[in-house]
């Protein structure tokens, strides 16, 4: 990267620098031409004048130095160089005149690619020079660069730089590669940016900046950089378009990877080329964009004929309960050629044909897959099956009762949404009633849904407000994530959990057995699915047109998921009174605040549901809190607004020694909350409560992580303060860890 920055630099301060030499020599041309100006001058042969002035070393330099500035005209930089370096050679010019010569012969010299030449011409030129010019320090600064020399270039573009009041940009760039040459990435990326505020439709700067970025492991500055770049039309080619697309993929961001891609191929930017076509397909494979991953690996597979691609759509396919589709791609896979994967894919052929009633077919696939050591058991199981009574009913009875499944996918890059059908019931096989993928994941490490737990699964003579026991007592952890083997699942960790596993030997995750508990209450469920063709923004904070549930099942943005959190069923009204503690390094727990919270929910409450179209009220709450008994230090009442835009959240509080409520401006943000010595935020309440209007809310995808999950041991209240607040981090004898499916969101201020 850096050095073919350098050569940019170059390349334009070899376009300034001649003119400079040019004057000088039409100066001593006038004194040399002599009277008889108003008459045509006589045909000018060179080499005869030459032979003419022999043994005169001054007149040869003077027409050899014609010769030169001649030939740099005509642009050939190599003859002149050539008769600059005979000129040189004769000795017969001033002092003065060879050190102009010299200069003169380095320019054509760098433009010419002989960067060794260069510096050994301008490199003592310059030192003996007090007050050298600018420009000449930048073509040695770019020819140190080109031979790999930053660090002897690196004092040469520091001492120009003092001397220009406004450097071009191209000399701002020659320093970020000089910088980025020595492993100085965060002054390159900074030289950069000011070399774009000069030239801000400069792609290669762009793309420079964004490779600093990632060289110093930030990849979200890189991406923000390209995105910039190519909001402002700069990709105009098809290399620029997937190398950006490369970059958002390689980087964790594959949604948005797709939707380039995919984009600059309906648009004819980006031809269907093999390794573009497959690239695309992993992108949506990786976002978890199933409906639009099936065509893409279809097209890649057509395109390359590899084995693997087939494989990979057959086994998607099959996991959709495409069996059609399924059945063919794994049988073309096997004819090209699956390998060690041929005796599961014929197993999975079997049974998609199994489904489709081609059961004579089906047999045939099974008995192939069972020469095939490592299937041959399974085969030879689905072979009795299909040989019995049975089988033939109950594929029957299936194919009778198995709904269509419509698909719905978000367009989240440009903004823009994509939807392969008219309609999509939330409540259909793929997903949830509330939107969430109803299916396990292929491993079977994330079961079906099976409607959750429901009031029917709490114990007998249970009251409301008691605390609800473990559902799951029989279970044990699966197995422990520690320091010494956390890299092994990092991809399925937060970073603050691999912080603590690398900080922290004696940190550990518990993981259990993935419970899929969640459930709501049916009119929720109804009102999801209604919002689903009712619910929008009319801005960040400004919903409309949702009631009761969740407002967007299928969410198209950050912004929507992050208001599907803040409006999330949590009963009709809540009491809560809970410690809070902030715990010392040698594990001492100061001064505890007790806090008790009173919420009545507006949005969400089936008893008495608010509609949102004459009232602007989503919840009412009351907090009061105190390190004792007795009157509360602190209260505060809240009325939170489901358009903020026309009336922002009312705020009341009651401070300590004072019998009256004062009203105050709306708190939120980065606002410390009370009692927690300064290390939360009034935002982190909830996860994230508040206005959304500071940030931009980039939906990344879907992503297994181990998340808290159904842990009811560690809320059951057996465990005293000092044993459950250690030092350093909550002990993690009775957490629960489960796997589940979440949404990735990125919130970029605003700024």
């Amino acid at each position: 990267m850096p050095r073919t920055q350098a050569g940019i630099g170059l390349i334009v301060l070899l376009a300034l620098a001649p003119p400079a030499w040019a004057q000088q020599y039409e100066s001593q041309a006038r004194v040399l031409s002599g009277a008889g100006a108003d008459r045509p001058p006589p045909e000018f042969d060179p080499e005869q004048a030459l032979k003419q002035a022999e043994g005169n070393a001054y007149a040869q330099g003077m027409i050899l130095r014609q010769l030169a500035q001649q030939a740099a005209s005509a642009g050939d930089n190599k003859a002149a160089a050539q008769y600059l370096q005979r000129a040189l050679g004769l000795g017969g010019l001033s002092e003065f005149a060879n050190q102009e010569m010299q200069r003169e012969l380095a320019l054509l010299l760098a433009d010419s690619g002989q960067y060794d030449q260069v510096v050994a011409r301008l490199g003592p030129a310059i030192a003996r020079d007090k007050n050298p010019d600018p420009a000449v320090l930048m073509v040695l600064a770019g020819a140190y660069a080109k031979l790999g020399r930053f660090a002897e270039a690196r004092p040469h573009v520091e001492r120009a730089l003092e001397r220009t009041r406004k450097p071009q940009h191209d000399w701002l760039a020659l320093a970020a590669a000089v910088n980025g040459g020595l492993g100085r990435w965060r002054e390159s990326a900074e030289l950069y940016q000011q070399a774009l505020r000069e030239k801000p439709d400069e792609v290669s700067y762009w793309r420079q900046m964004a490779g600093a970025y990632l060289r110093l492991k930030e990849p979200l500055r890189a991406l923000a950089a390209m995105e910039l770049a190519y909001r402002q039309g700069l990709f105009d080619n098809a290399d620029d378009r997937y190398q950006f697309a490369q970059l958002f993929f390689a980087n964790g961001v594959p949604f948005e990877a797709a939707s380039l891609l995919q984009a600059a191929l309906e648009e004819g930017h980006l031809q269907p080329e093999p390794a573009i076509l497959e690239t695309l397909a992993g992108a949506w494979v990786a976002a978890r964009e199933t409906t639009l991953a099936l065509p893409a690996l279809d097209d890649a597979a057509r395109a390359s004929g590899k084995a693997e691609l087939y494989l990979q759509l057959g086994q998607l396919s099959f996991d959709l309960g495409r069996w059609e589709a399924a059945a063919r791609a794994l049988d073309q896979a096997l004819r090209i050629g699956a390998g060690k994967h041929a005796g599961p894919a014929g197993v999975m052929r079997g049974i998609a044909l199994y489904q489709l009633q081609r059961f004579g077919d089906a047999r045939a696939a099974f008995a192939r897959a069972a020469e095939y050591r490592g299937s041959a058991e399974s085969a030879g199981q689905w072979m009795a099956y299909l040989d019995s009574g049975i089988a033939r009913e109950e594929a029957l009875r299936m194919a009778a009762r198995a709904p269509q499944d419509d698909e719905y996918v978000s367009g989240r890059f440009s903004g823009d949404a994509v939807r392969l059908s008219s309609s999509r019931s939330s409540a259909g096989p793929r997903f949830t009633p509330v939107g969430a993928e109803r299916p396990g994941s292929p491993d079977g490490s994330i079961p079906d849904w099976q409607g959750g737990l429901g009031p029917a699964d709490l114990p007998e003579g249970f009251r409301p407000g008691e605390r609800v026991p473990d559902p799951y007592p029989q279970d044990r952890p699966l197995f422990h994530i520690e320091s010494k083997n956390w890299e092994n699942y990092a991809d399925k960790l937060s970073l603050g959990h691999q912080h603590l596993l690398k900080t922290h030997v004696d940190y550990r995750l518990p993981v259990y057995q993935t419970r899929r508990s969640v459930s709501y209450p049916q009119p929720i469920y109804d009102a999801t699915k209604a919002n689903l063709k009712t619910a929008k923004l009319l801005g960040s904070d400004m919903l409309s047109g949702a009631h009761l549930g969740f407002p967007f099942p299928a969410p198209e943005n950050g912004v929507e998921i992050m208001w599907n959190h803040r409006v999330r069923y949590r009963g009709n009204a809540v009491v809560a009174t809970t410690r809070q503690a902030v715990v010392q390094a040698d594990g001492d727990l100061g001064q505890q605040m007790v806090q008790t919270e009173r919420v009545l929910y507006r949005y969400g409450n089936i008893n008495d549901p608010a509609d949102m179209s004459r009232s602007n009220i989503l919840l009412y709450y009351l907090t009061y809190m105190s390190p004792k008994p007795g009157p509360p230090d602190f209260v505060a009442l809240v009325h939170e607004t489901a358009n903020s835009e026309q009336q922002a959240r009312a705020i009341w509080v009651l401070p300590k020694g004072l019998s009256r409520l004062f009203r105050i401006p709306p708190v939120g943000y980065d606002q410390p909350f009370p009692g927690s010595g300064g290390i939360a935020f009034v935002d982190m309440v909830d996860m994230y409560n508040g206005a959304f209007d500071r940030y931009d809310w980039r939906l990344l995808g879907k992503r297994e992580v181990y998340l808290a999950y159904n842990a009811y041991r560690l809320n059951d209240g057996k465990r005293r303060d000092k044993s459950l607040l250690t030092p350093r981090f909550m002990n993690p004898e009775d957490a629960r860890y489960e796997l589940h499916r979440v949404w990735v969101i990125e919130a970029s201020e605003r700024g």
